[in-house]
């Protein structure tokens, strides 16, 4: 696909034209549950962000798919956990452009079963490593709220081939858990570790990547599992159980090699020292969300969301006491909303509800408050916007934190 031509815009600026309305009718839809005034604000913002943000394909790197990009000011291509993200909140008011986020990188998996990172508008694909794997996760929610059996078929299919990659290039058999890592194509490798993890210039990674069993990737594992039984189920399969019980086995592992006792929190652990990583981040709040902890560990967890000195009342990517927090650095300390949200989803499914809400109140205020556009990331002391501007993921979970509560009602 050509940057810049003028049919291209054209083209674009119709689609865009013709999604906005279809999010218009879902929002007149949301506006008679009683929401609040800045929840519907937030919706509407959120929601026309990512009408906004699609780019065709135009038979190029994504076929003749509708991708949408992160930001149309920073970023021409789709991003693989982003697109995941994308789906799930936008399979609320078009399951349709949903799944063709799915379908895009299904379109482009590798033989060995990896998920590109990124697929560049211009044909530049990025493959020698990939993102944390959410897309089963997202895609039973984009079925779940507009099922389709021939989606489901080709998805399944294409989610074993992708566990198959993460259980044969990236599992520690010692252990029984995963880490991240990538293809050495050139001086760029530990780089591109980094990558794959999402969390790109975090503190986790000061000392490398992937020597280290990362929590938030064996609680992404869980959801997989969960994830592939789910659609087993659906299928017919008898592949269930063995989907059941590739779950059970990584929660285990997780609170036997993970779960720090003298923190009282999940943390990272060198898989060739045994040592537990020293940094605390809101990544170790996803096995709450992948429901892995007992009922004592998670009011351990809860005790460490609820101090403001560590992550009350803002979730930042690193904790406040930590010696590498900047609230201003990418991953050093700014609030990401895909790991509030899991935070969030995590204490209250434990019951911490009364937290729960001080930290999802508190972003959604943050998310407010700068009203021109949602960012990429915000200032975890003063609620700034920071980072790319119309960001995508944002968006999602700003959707997601307003309505899982009307979820829960229905």
């Amino acid at each position: 696909m050509k940057r810049g031509s003028f049919a291209e815009y054209l083209a674009a600026r119709k689609v865009r034209k013709e999604e906005d309305a279809i999010r218009l009718q879902w929002m007149e839809k949301m506006g008679k549950k009683g929401i609040s005034a800045r929840d519907m604000r937030l919706l509407d913002r959120a929601s026309k962000i990512l009408a906004n943000n699609i780019m065709l394909g135009n038979g190029g790197t994504w076929g003749d798919y509708r991708g949408i990009v992160p930001s149309l000011s920073h970023f021409r291509g789709v991003w693989n956990w982003d697109s995941a993200f994308h789906a799930y909140a936008v399979s609320r008011f078009d399951p349709e452009l949903a799944y063709e986020q799915c379908e895009i990188f299904l379109k482009n998996q590798r033989p060995n079963g990896l998920f590109p990172d990124v697929l560049h508008s211009e044909g530049e694909i990025k493959d020698n490593y990939s993102k944390p794997p959410v897309f089963p996760w997202a895609f039973v929610q984009v079925y779940r709220r507009s099922p389709n059996r021939e989606r489901l078929e080709r998805a399944y299919e294409g989610y074993k081939k992708n566990e198959n990659f993460w259980h044969t290039k990236r599992f520690d058999e010692k252990y029984g858990l995963f880490y991240y890592d990538a293809e050495k194509i050139d001086e760029h490798w530990l780089t591109h570790q980094r990558w794959e993890s999402g969390m790109d210039n975090s503190p986790r990674w000061d000392d490398g990547v992937s020597q280290y069993l990362a929590v938030d990737l064996n609680a992404f594992m869980v959801l997989f599992y969960d994830a592939m039984a789910f659609m087993a189920k659906e299928l017919g399969s008898r592949e269930e159980e063995h989907w059941l019980g590739r779950k059970e086995e990584t929660k285990r592992k997780i609170n036997e090699h993970l779960w720090c006792e003298e923190r009282g929190m999940y943390l990272d652990k060198d898989r060739f020292t045994d040592e537990f990583s020293y940094v605390m981040s809101s990544a170790h709040f996803v096995p709450l969300f992948a429901e892995c902890a007992t009922k004592e560990q998670a009011e351990r967890v809860a005790a460490v969301a609820a101090d403001s000195k560590k992550f009350f009342p803002s979730m930042p990517t690193v904790a406040f006491d930590d010696r590498t927090f900047n609230p201003v650095k990418y991953w050093r300390g700014p609030v990401w909303l895909n790991y509030v949200y899991w935070a969030v989803e995590g204490l209250y499914k434990y019951g911490f509800r009364e937290l729960s809400e001080q930290i999802r109140e508190t972003i959604l205020h943050f998310v407010d408050k700068n009203r021109r556009t949602i960012y990429e990331n915000y200032n975890p002391k003063t609620g700034k916007g920071l980072g790319a501007h119309g960001f995508g993921w944002s968006s999602v979970f700003t959707i997601e934190m307003i309505c899982a509560r009307l979820d829960e009602e229905k």
